[in-house]
């Protein structure tokens, strides 16, 4: 819905509430030029702000200036810890950079999330350089959603630097069987991972490459391959690194190819691997005899399971 008179007074009264706040988030709203820009003039009385949040916003005309705008009001906002831009419709060409250099201007910021904000390759250029000249205190990385051509695989290199990582999430991000495998070399060189999803991607035979990741990241409890193109034969090589790990904790395989082969690799994981106890497989192949079996080691090993 747009913002009419009435609705602009509404939302900017409510607005002038938050100088004092924390967390702002601006959700579900379809937004003028002007109104935004008074927006922005408000945020930047607030000195208090930790967490600044966009989610599913139409900016209706031209706010290219108002997105650089926020931008370095938001720079200026040294406690601010986690920025979230989500589906924001209405962005322009070349504004994907004010944006990043948040991550590189505030260097006590932890979370950065951009999702599906249609970053350019120029951008994926500049995410790359931030990452490799400067030390970020980030722990949190979202970039779902965005798609890159000829300048992914130098900025999956770059994710080598990012030894403060704990949370990785590139759903939906163009990984392929190739580039796969630039990512998880990189990430073999981070040691803090917690938590990794690359799920909506096609990773195919890559998954060989995890055991660098599991070996130095200690502490990732959470591995989410959700739709991933992953089979039976590729499921194999995943097995033989779990098998011998003992951290993963929680392991997402769902709307994959697994059949036959990976209920039974499955099921003597299961029994060799007493660190993995959640196992979702939900939309694979498998039948309903390879269920009732994997029922029955579940029951037995008290491993949460659903297929």
């Amino acid at each position: 819905m747009g913002c009419g008179n009435s609705a602009k007074n509404a939302f900017m009264d409510t607005f002038r509430k938050m100088s004092q706040l924390k967390n702002i988030e601006i959700l579900d709203i379809s937004i003028e030029k002007q109104p935004f820009f008074d927006l922005i003039q408000e945020l930047s009385l607030n000195q208090n702000v930790e967490s600044f949040a966009m989610r599913n916003v139409d900016l209706l005309g031209d706010n290219n200036s108002n997105i650089i705008i926020l931008s370095k009001t938001l720079e200026k906002k040294k406690t601010i810890k986690r920025i979230e831009f989500k589906c924001i419709n209405g962005l322009g060409e070349k504004v994907g950079k004010s944006i990043l250099m948040l991550s590189e201007r505030l260097p006590d910021l932890e979370f950065l999330s951009l999702i599906e904000i249609k970053l350019e390759d120029e951008d994926a250029r500049y995410i790359g350089k931030i990452f490799e000249d400067s030390n970020l205190a980030m722990n949190t990385l979202n970039l779902s959603g965005n798609f890159f051509n000829s300048e992914l695989e130098p900025l999956l290199y770059s994710f080598k630097n990012l030894v403060n990582i704990k949370t990785l999430i590139l759903q939906k991000f163009g990984l392929n069987k190739f580039n796969s495998v630039t990512l998880l070399t990189s990430l073999a060189n981070v040691t803090k991972l917690e938590e990794l999803d690359l799920s909506n991607n096609s990773l195919r035979s890559a998954v060989k490459y995890f055991d660098g990741v599991l070996e130095s990241n200690k502490n990732l409890k959470i591995l989410k391959l959700n739709n991933s193109t992953i089979a039976d034969k590729h499921f194999s090589y995943l097995d033989d690194i779990l098998r011998k790990n003992t951290s993963v904790r929680f392991l997402e395989l769902n709307s994959n190819d697994l059949g036959k082969d990976s209920a039974g690799t499955v099921k003597s994981l299961i029994e060799g691997n007493s660190t993995l106890v959640t196992i979702y497989m939900l939309q694979n192949k498998l039948r309903m005899t390879h269920v009732e079996d994997l029922i029955q080691t579940k029951h037995k090993h008290r491993c949460i399971m659903e297929f």
